[in-house]
Formats: C-alpha cells, sequence, structure tokens
C-alpha cells in the first residue's frame, strides 16, 4: 500500500510542529476530500508509537479512527484485504 508522508503522524507533528489536534483536523480534512472525490481512495495513515501512541497525543488519534469508522463506506482494511476485494 502507498505510504502517504503528508498522512503520517511523524512528518506532521515532528518534522513539521503540528500540534496533535491540528493533525487530527488535517487527517480529517484529508478523509473528508477522499470522501468527497467519491472515487475509491486509499487512506493510509503512519503511526508511529513513540509519536501518536503517547498519551497526550493518543486521544486526537482515537478520536479520529471513532468519527471515521461511524462514517458509511469507510473500510478499515488490511493490505491483503485490500487485495482480495481489487482481485475479486
Amino acid at each position: 500500500m502507498p505510504y502517504s508522508v503528508e498522512t503520517s503522524d511523524a512528518a506532521v507533528i515532528q518534522a513539521q510542529s503540528h500540534t496533535p489536534w491540528e493533525y487530527e483536523q488535517a487527517i480529517t480534512d484529508h478523509l473528508e476530500g477522499l470522501l468527497a472525490d467519491g472515487n475509491g481512495s486509499v487512506m493510509t495513515l503512519g503511526q508511529q508509537a513513540n509519536v501518536s501512541g503517547q498519551p497526550f497525543r493518543a486521544k486526537y488519534i482515537r478520536k479520529f479512527l471513532e468519527a471515521a469508522a461511524a462514517i458509511p463506506g469507510v473500510w478499515f482494511a488490511t493490505g491483503s484485504e485490500i487485495i482480495d476485494a481489487y482481485r475479486a
């Protein structure tokens, strides 16, 4: 699966010095854009335990994941599940 640096916590929070809540907003905006396009795009999230896994940051990624999971049509899938669906 493609790895997008634009949605990577290390790139956004550490390299670009954005706050965890700015990262949450950025990935929310990214998902909303993909959904608006409606073309079945894949969104990857690069998550590092030492970045988003820290307690003061984890609540923001959790909030995003819970909101994304509640959106009809959003599918949390592994790479092999995406490949299987494509082949089917």
